[in-house]
């Protein structure tokens, strides 16, 4: 083993590692190590920039005292939704070189800035209509479109998983206590979007001069813009209905059209490769929404068709 090899353990408890071990990770390379009441400042602190936190401030929040202090104080473990796995990495002595504070989360609750907690904010202010932003993974895979009375809901990911959580968590809270809706948004693209997306990787690519290195594209979807998803939300909060709502605009379109769409909008249809990346493992054939409530219960329809959106979301990147 060289000194560059390390071996990486996982603890269940910040007390299964010394306060002095541990802080002399979180502090900053040349910041003392304390041993036995003494402040010692060693050449061992003086590692490599590259595993080191030199020139950085050191941060209160990562000491040994604080985190410990989280676990003694049952503020994580149990049924709080955070359960301590912190890593270690040790030197071929045994000696630790390296830690990260981790933690599994299981569920939402337990933090305080998410949707339930502003929900619970909300009630005690004497709100009387709550609207939160679900999603689409919270569906089971289904082959056709999904229902939100028929569709089961069984998340594959852990964001679907903690978006279910929340909407089950704050309907139960809602119950004769305030009106709400929960809308569960499909596939947006517009401006802002994260650059590594579809929509605005390709844009980029062909706007670059690249080629546009897609998958086969087979895969079939419902966009919306997201200028039309944030009107249909204002439409639910100002709707009498109850529950979930699919806030997408119920005509599926395949990726390989939405690329081309693209791509002719720009005048670069020769760059636009398909096939030239292969599809992910587990992704889903098909993933398109009913829109029957949006319609007829909240009386919404889209103010973009999707051309009309892409060309906006061009112009936008174009801009940038």
């Amino acid at each position: 083993m060289n000194s560059l090899e390390f071996r990486i353990r996982i603890i269940q408890s910040l007390a299964d590692v010394s306060s002095a071990a541990w802080n002399s990770c979180a502090s900053g390379s040349n910041a003392p190590i304390r041993e036995q009441g003494e402040v010692k400042l060693t050449s061992e602190n003086n590692r490599s920039p590259k595993l080191s936190t030199q020139g950085q401030v050191d941060n209160p929040f990562v000491t040994h005292e604080f985190l410990s202090s989280l676990e003694e104080s049952r503020s994580v473990g149990g049924r709080t939704g955070w359960e301590p796995r912190h890593l270690l990495a040790e030197n071929q002595e045994g000696a630790l070189v390296g830690a990260a504070p981790c933690y599994i989360k299981s569920h939402s609750r337990g933090e305080y800035v998410f949707d339930h907690g502003w929900a619970d904010a909300f009630e005690r202010a004497g709100g009387e209509r709550f609207v939160g932003a679900g999603t689409c993974a919270e569906y089971a895979p289904s082959p056709g479109a999904c229902d939100e009375r028929a569709t089961p809901l069984a998340p594959t990911t852990a964001y679907g998983t903690a978006k279910l959580d929340v909407y089950r968590t704050v309907g139960a809270q809602a119950r004769g206590r305030f009106s709400f809706a929960w809308g569960r948004i499909f596939f947006l693209f517009g401006p802002h979007e994260d650059a590594s997306r579809l929509v605005p990787s390709v844009i980029r690519s062909l706007a670059d001069g690249r080629e546009a290195r897609c998958t086969a594209g087979t895969q079939v979807r419902d966009f919306m813009h997201v200028g039309d998803v944030a009107d249909a939300f204002a439409a639910l909060l100002d709707s009498r209905v109850e529950d979930a709502v699919n806030i997408a605009c119920g005509r599926p379109v395949r990726v390989a059209d939405v690329v081309q769409t693209i791509a002719r909008q720009m005048d670069a249809s020769d760059r636009v490769r398909l096939g030239a990346l292969p599809i992910p493992a587990g992704e889903l054939p098909s993933i398109t929404a009913s829109v029957a409530r949006l319609r007829d219960e909240v009386r919404w329809s889209r103010a973009r068709d999707l051309d009309l959106g892409l060309i906006q979301t061009i112009e936008w990147w174009r801009g940038r």
